[in-house]
């Protein structure tokens, strides 16, 4: 078996060297203290005058830089606002009765307690889809049956007891 040569390998992988940049200063802005002007590599350079040339244009003399003076008569004077605040004012949401309506379907009648639970859901169905109106009045009826029910029932357990149609054997 013959030996195979193997080619050399490349070189491990070294980031490109990167040019030095001198530091950033805009024009018009002085430099910070301890740097000398004469320290720029490149005085012909072109430099950005954002801020600087546009306000020799007259742009400056239309627009002034300052707030004009507080003039407590004429609110109009005034400069606008930088932020402006929305407030936003929610109603509450409206109970479901969720719960009562639950007992009402366990405990004591089974037929006004799921019509009851129904109506809670719809009521917060109502609710998330923004009719406040629909899931207020969704609201009201859950509740109504099952106070309905709870008496209809209480009221049933009453009349079975007092009419002796349940003995109890002694």
């Amino acid at each position: 078996m013959e030996s195979q040569e193997i080619p050399d390998a490349p070189p491990p992988y070294s980031p490109p060297e990167t040019p030095k940049l001198p530091p950033y200063t805009p024009s018009g802005v002085p430099p910070a203290s301890g740097q000398d002007k004469e320290q720029d590599p490149d005085p012909a350079a072109p430099r950005s005058t954002y801020g600087t040339e546009a306000l020799k244009t007259g742009v400056g003399d239309q627009y002034p830089l300052e707030a004009p003076p507080y003039n407590p008569i004429d609110p109009l004077s005034q400069p606008a606002c930088s932020s402006t605040t929305l407030l936003i004012t929610r109603e509450r949401k409206p109970p479901t009765f969720f719960l009562l309506s639950l007992i009402t379907c366990l405990c004591f009648s089974p037929l006004f307690g799921i019509i009851a639970i129904i109506f809670s859901a719809l009521s917060d169905s109502a609710w998330s889809s923004g009719n406040v109106d629909t899931a207020k009045r969704y609201s009201q009826v859950a509740v109504s049956l099952s106070i309905v029910g709870i008496l209809v029932s209480i009221f049933t357990l009453i009349l079975i007891f007092a009419t002796g149609a349940v003995h109890f054997n002694r």
